[in-house]
């Protein structure tokens, strides 16, 4: 048996010991007076008493028998199989799948998170205040983020906090949602069962049925999970799910050929018509502090059958730009709102500047090539005369000279003779590579000079490679294969990678091979021979810096390499890509928590939802759950650039799931699993709160009627042991 009201009922209970005081008051011993008929009343009493006697506990207990009842009925008593089991209030945790798909609009206009709000009202306002029921509420998207926590009594704050969610950019952490649940239940051991309510369409995009979910029974109350029936309309969804400008830092401030060298969008469509032909327009726009620029339109094709769709535009200049901007993608199609905008940050420099490690007197007599050393090579391929808007800003440094303070200064360091360079030296170019630089780095020309700088290079650099002290004369001629250069530093000249290849000879290599050291990330083969020996390999170190080695050297006895095209390509990629790579130009996927510059102490929303987030140890203090641009504030009070959240991009996934997958999944958090809905296969016979007063009204008047039959039982019995019997005696 259960109360409406827990605390009238204790009250009125413990009414029942006033008839009992009154009882024990009216007993009291008083002052006997003697006088000359007593004897003849006391003669009747002693022959009476056993029966006075019980007819006043007869008395007595109708009338506590009738307190209790009044106070029972009063409280909203109520007795059932399910109250039974119940050792206290109900508490209530909702959690709302806030995900992307969360923002799909149904028939009547209304979003899928409008629907899961008015679910979640309707559900805390049929608690039971009087019962001392309460309810919680949990936001699932990207990740657990505690809305109304504790639980509450006030059903109306978890409502108004439900209406007012906006969707997360990831898929439902439920796993944390009820290690929230799982928290709170700890801190309220005896408080009576816990109900988990989950409001979600349970699409293939809305969460990861392979994750483990912690174990609710294990928690010592009964639990129990109800949530709505998986949707069963398969919903159309066109997401962006990668925005990718060839590079990620312009040089000059254009965002053209010279500046970004174009953008690559890819779609993803899921749901319904995806098995027609279908065309979407994209936007792309720039977005500076301060300003924003339409960089142009073009559109997305999908083919009958076709998931997914790419175009690349070739965006024009945009004047002169400084620092970190955000190129935004948006879909021109009105329907789709789940994944429509995505954004990737690039960052602008007037030049790059690099240096080149080799004598201060290069290039100073030289008459033709047949002089050129390979500084030469490499100065001729950094700076062509066709190219005047290359902006890279190129200095010479003597080999014996270099040092930390120096390197400091360059974004790019070139070592095109790495015989020249002394052991010592080796370990100063961390300067550059631990701010995010790149460093080159080509063997020695001489074919029969030993390659003396290999090991302290390897060791000084972190290279997880073993370079030999020998070149290796090739049995034949190298040829370049042209299909190895992927999306790394080259991936700009992979259109062109074959025209390019094709003439060039390698007649010698330094012999390469891993180091075999399980803690180091393996190098990247970015080129290499159809025999397969590597010819250029790329590492990236644990600073962000980036490590270029070219195992052929600058020289034509060694390949035809210096004087064909690909020589110049080769270098200004390596520069441009290598120092775009290293740059700290932040994106994430909402739910993450991204490493941000040193120093920084804030982040503050510039177009996505939400307040100001804390830096703790260059991370932020929570997760960043919904997609949009972020400022990222210095310790000093300035701009220390720009951070792009956007949507996880298989949280667009729209496809239906079936019912039974998701009960599987429930399931393995230990405790009963129910669904509610009007696409319910079935639904668990718990009564609803109509129900329970309903029950609780009828057993109330129940209990007020036999309250008032023992009081009139009271007042028969009162009356006839009031007066003497006819022939007792007295």
């Amino acid at each position: 048996m259960t109360f409406s009201s827990p605390i009238l009922a204790i009250v009125g209970l413990a009414c029942v010991a006033i008839p009992i005081l009154i009882h024990i008051i009216l007993r009291r011993r008083r002052r006997p007076v003697r006088w000359g008929a007593m004897r003849f009343v006391m003669e009747a009493y002693r022959r009476q008493r056993r029966r006075l006697l019980l007819e006043q506990w007869l008395l007595l207990l109708l009338r506590c028998l009738a307190v209790a009842l009044i106070a029972m009925g009063v409280a909203g008593a109520t007795c059932s199989r399910e109250d039974a089991t119940a050792r206290g209030p109900t508490t209530l945790f909702v959690l709302i799948d806030d995900g992307p798909l969360a923002s799909l609009r149904e028939a009547d206009g209304r979003t899928v998170l409008e629907r899961h709000a008015q679910r979640a009202d309707e559900a805390v306002r049929a608690l039971d205040g009087y019962r001392g029921d309460r309810a919680a509420l949990v936001a699932l998207g990207a990740s657990a983020l505690p809305v109304v926590m504790p639980p509450s009594s006030e059903p109306e704050a978890v409502a108004r906090e439900a209406r007012g969610l906006r969707h997360a950019g990831g898929q439902m952490d439920l796993r944390g949602g009820l290690d929230l649940v799982a928290r709170a239940a700890a801190d309220e051991p005896d408080a009576g069962p816990i109900r988990v309510f989950i409001l979600s369409d349970w699409r293939t995009g809305s969460a990861r049925l392979d994750e483990p979910l912690p174990r609710l029974a294990d928690l010592g109350r009964p639990v129990e999970i109800v949530t709505t029936a998986p949707a069963t309309d398969p919903a159309r969804n066109i997401a962006l799910t990668d925005l990718r400008p060839g590079r990620r830092v312009a040089v000059g401030g254009g965002v053209g050929p010279e500046g970004l060298a174009g953008v690559t969008i890819t779609a993803r469509r899921s749901g319904a018509a995806a098995d027609r032909a279908e065309e979407v327009g994209v936007t792309l726009s720039l977005v500076a502090p301060g300003s924003e620029t339409t960089l142009g339109r073009t559109s997305l094709r999908f083919e009958p059958g076709d998931a997914e769709g790419r175009a690349v535009l070739a965006s024009s200049p945009a004047g002169d730009l400084r620092g970190d901007a955000s190129i935004v993608a948006t879909l021109d199609d009105p329907g789709a709102t789940v994944g429509a905008t995505r954004r990737a940050v690039v960052r602008f420099r007037r030049s790059i500047r690099v240096g080149v490690a080799a004598p201060l007197v290069v290039g100073a007599s030289r008459v033709g090539v047949a002089g050129f050393t390979p500084a030469d090579w490499a100065l001729a391929a950094l700076r062509p005369e066709i190219d005047e808007g290359a902006r890279l800003e190129i200095e010479l440094v003597e080999p014996g000279a270099i040092d930390p303070t120096r390197l400091e200064a360059f974004d790019a360091l070139v070592v095109p003779d790495a015989s020249l360079i002394p052991p010592e030296a080796w370990r100063r170019m961390r300067a550059v590579t631990d701010r995010g630089g790149v460093v080159f780095i080509a063997p020695g020309p001489d074919p029969q000079e030993a390659q003396l700088w290999t090991e302290h290079a390897a060791e000084a650099l972190a290279l997880p490679l073993r370079l030999s002290r020998q070149s290796i004369e090739l049995p034949s001629t190298g040829r370049i294969e042209p299909s190895t250069p992927g999306a790394g530093i080259l991936g700009l000249l992979r259109p062109e990678i074959e025209a390019l290849a094709q003439p060039v000879e390698v007649l010698r290599l330094l012999g390469v091979e891993p180091s075999g050291s399980p803690e180091a990330e393996a190098a990247t083969e970015v080129l290499a021979l159809r025999t397969g020996e590597p010819l250029l390999l790329s590492t990236s170190l644990d600073r962000g810096g980036t490590v270029v080695l070219l195992t052929t050297a600058i020289d034509p006895r060694w390949s035809t390499l210096p004087v064909k095209p690909l020589m110049v390509a080769l270098m200004q990629e390596t520069v441009r890509q290598g120092v775009g790579a290293g740059d700290e130009v932040i994106e994430a996927i909402a739910g993450e928590r991204p490493v941000l510059p040193a120093g920084s102490v804030e982040l503050t929303p510039l177009d996505a939802f939400g307040g100001p987030i804390a830096v703790d140890e260059r991370r932020p203090r929570s997760p960043m759950r919904h997609p949009g641009l972020w400022s990222v504030r210095a310790e000093r009070g300035g701009a220390a650039g720009l951070v792009a959240v956007n949507a996880d991009p298989e949280a667009g996934r729209s496809e239906p799931r079936e019912i039974e997958a998701v009960r599987s999944w429930l399931q393995t958090a230990g405790v009963p699993v129910s669904f509610v809905g009007p696409e319910a296969v079935e639904a668990e016979a718990r009564p609803d709160a109509d129900d329970r007063r309903e029950r609780a009204g009828l057993l109330s008047l129940n209990l007020l009627l036999g309250a008032i039959a023992l009081l009139l039982s009271e007042l028969v019995l009162n009356r006839r042991t009031s007066f003497a019997r006819p022939g007792g005696g007295a």
